[in-house]
């Protein structure tokens, strides 16, 4: 039962995060591609981790700074990549390299580190995966 109540903020803040985010996705200022590259490698990781005895994934998804870096942080659009492709490897990486750091790490929340550790990779994948000239997306 205390289990609950301890949650009961981290579910109310995580919610106020998405409300915020919805409302930037909704007024197209921020690509859906970004956040929901942030979620997937987050919760993909979490479950990998989770195999190996680490904490659940919806702790991973609803604690920390997880929505705040999904929905805030990694759609800054001066130093996310802004071709689409590069968005959602952007965005992977954010979310495992985050949930490594978290678990495997002596960090207690490493969204800061993989946000500027992907922050040096864009120009490099927006790169790799420009789009063609002539070629429509």
């Amino acid at each position: 039962a205390g289990q609950g109540r301890a949650a009961g903020p981290w579910l109310w803040l995580s919610g106020a995060f998405a409300l915020g985010g919805g409302f930037l996705l909704a007024r197209r200022v921020i690509d859906w591609r970004l956040p929901l590259g942030v979620l997937a490698g987050a919760g993909a990781t979490a479950a990998l981790l989770q195999l190996g005895g680490g904490a659940p994934v919806a702790f991973h998804l609803l604690a920390g700074a997880t929505w705040m870096a999904a929905f805030f942080i990694a759609t800054d659009p001066v130093t996310a990549p802004v071709e689409p492709a590069a968005q959602w490897l952007y965005g992977l990486g954010i979310g495992a390299l985050a949930l490594v750091i978290r678990e495997l790490g002596g960090h207690p929340d490493g969204f800061a580190f993989a946000v500027l550790m992907m922050n040096a990779t864009a120009p490099l994948l927006d790169y790799l995966t420009r789009r063609k000239e002539g070629v429509q997306a």
